[in-house]
């Protein structure tokens, strides 16, 4: 019996023959055209609960950071494009990313300082693995603002 060989296509490709206002979702996988799966409902809540509780922190913090629906994570050694569940941007970086405009794609370590799918086939010790990544992140932005401000505290005073 014979396959038919796919045609591997590029990320240009990809972006340009993208659908507009589909209900489907896909992603590249070097070179391989992926149809997603819609997320459950458990899912959506997982997502919804955790950019809720995030952006009151981004707030607070005042980061400018914000958390996009739909883009693209392109990684620069192949031809992929991946939409991930949980995506934190780096807005003021978004000025250095060529694809942002265009294809609303980010592809530099700078503009993304979180980035994490969340699997709805998971365990129960998948889903705390999964909080506990969110947690540290959290943990480690906020530290890094507290010593920001400290630093600055103490510069101000001297």
């Amino acid at each position: 019996m014979t396959q038919a060989l796919r045609k591997l296509v590029t990320f240009n490709e990809f972006v340009a023959q993208y659908p507009d206002n589909t209900q489907r979702r896909y992603e590249l996988h070097d070179g391989v055209i992926v149809e997603m799966a819609q997320p459950t409902g458990d899912h959506e809540e997982v997502r919804g609960f955790l950019i809720r509780k995030l952006s009151v922190e981004f707030d607070r913090l005042n980061l400018l950071y914000l958390i996009p629906k739909t883009v693209f994570v392109k990684p620069l050694e192949n031809e992929s494009a991946y939409s991930p569940d949980v995506l934190i941007l780096n807005q003021p970086n978004l000025i250095n990313e060529p694809l942002w405009k265009k294809a609303s794609t980010v592809s530099q370590a700078a503009s993304i300082p979180f980035c994490s799918p969340i699997r709805a086939q998971r365990s129960h010790s998948g889903v705390y693995d999964f909080l506990c990544e969110i947690c540290h992140f959290m943990q480690s932005i906020i530290c890094t603002h507290q010593f920001r401000s400290t630093r600055y505290q103490k510069h101000i005073s001297n």
